[in-house]
């Protein structure tokens, strides 16, 4: 038998993951963004402040969550009512996001264990990660790779392209446009947005500085990157991965109806014996309905992918041999301990 093939889906469940294993979710909750503390690139005091729209629509609801905050953007009549522009609201929300998760990933890199359990999973896969999509604007999933000395690409502009890759067509920290030359300041005065540019990795060291055009979309935001030509080659590269992975894992996706043709795409390239586990304590019920008929472990402990009360990673491979784990006898697709563990 061969060693397993795997492609990682990862979601907000893996930074929520992180921050409850830290302890930084007990501030910097993934999921309450615009609750942060997080200062104006530059000219200091609350970054919020020096957006106008975005805080107006944030204190116009002010007991919903963040998400149906962001929501409320793509909404023109709920704009309209308040006398937003939506378009300059949205463009406020890219660049609060950008900085905001800048500041997180940050603390990651400060906070980083080498005992938190999916970095422990992905040291002992770490031979057999095909490529990456992520859904998450973070450097965490990099992070790991960089410490598992793992290559990888986003097929960034002047890069070597050389390693697995990893999509992130919802953009990320670390990801800027050139050839645009104006300043930026707070409030925002160049209302720049879907440029359709070269795309460029910046280094750590400048996540905090502000970009003219921060490459972000926001929650519950259909992509609109879609056909930009950073997102394109990178997206096809993983699809085309995808279709010879023996293992796919989805770790804590959401399944917004936003994101929905994204992830229907990748479910639709992924041979039907290819095993899928569903690493999520709550996994949505569309999402678990897109996936019938095909072999899926459900990893549903809050401690995944380490097996309740122990910190042994859950294995896709045999631990001495490193081949694929032998489908169990009944028929189902599914490895045999997972298939008789369900």
């Amino acid at each position: 038998m061969a060693a397993p093939k795997i492609a990682m889906v990862v979601g907000n469940g893996l930074s929520m993951s992180f921050g409850k294993h830290t302890g930084l979710s007990e501030i910097w909750n993934s999921q309450s963004p615009l609750d942060w503390e997080i200062e104006c690139p530059y000219s200091g005091g609350p970054f919020l402040q020096q957006l106008p729209l975005l805080q107006k629509l944030k204190k116009s609801f002010p007991n919903i969550a963040d998400f149906e905050v962001f929501k409320k953007l793509q909404d023109p009549s709920v704009c309209n009512s308040l006398s937003i522009h939506a378009g300059n609201a949205l463009i406020e929300a890219r660049h609060y996001l950008t900085i905001a998760f800048s500041k997180l990933a940050y603390l990651q890199l400060q906070e980083f264990d080498n005992n938190w359990g999916w970095y422990k999973w992905m040291e002992r896969h770490r031979e057999n990660l095909s490529c990456v999509f992520s859904l998450n604007y973070d450097l965490l999933v990099e992070n790991c790779l960089d410490r598992l000395g793992i290559y990888y690409t986003y097929y960034e502009s002047q890069g070597n392209h050389y390693g697995i890759p990893v999509a992130k067509p919802h953009g990320s920290v670390n990801f800027e446009m050139k050839g645009i030359v104006a300043p930026t300041v707070y409030p925002i005065r160049a209302w720049c947005t879907m440029n359709d540019m070269p795309m460029f990795k910046i280094e750590n060291k400048d996540l905090l500085k502000p970009r003219l055009e921060p490459l972000c979309i926001t929650p519950n935001e259909a992509n609109k990157y879609l056909d930009h030509q950073w997102v394109t080659p990178i997206k096809d590269s993983f699809l085309d991965r995808v279709k010879d992975c023996t293992h796919c894992i989805f770790i804590g996706i959401s399944y917004f109806e936003c994101d929905r043709p994204e992830l229907d795409e990748i479910v639709k390239s992924i041979p039907m014996k290819s095993q899928i586990i569903v690493a999520n304590p709550d996994p949505s019920p569309e999402f678990i309905e897109t996936l019938h008929g095909r072999p899926v472990v459900y990893w549903k402990s809050y401690n995944s992918p380490l097996r309740d009360d122990t910190d042994k990673p859950m294995m896709l491979k045999d631990a001495k041999t490193g081949e694929i784990l032998k489908q169990c006898f009944c028929g189902s697709g599914i490895s045999y301990q997972y298939c008789h563990s369900l």
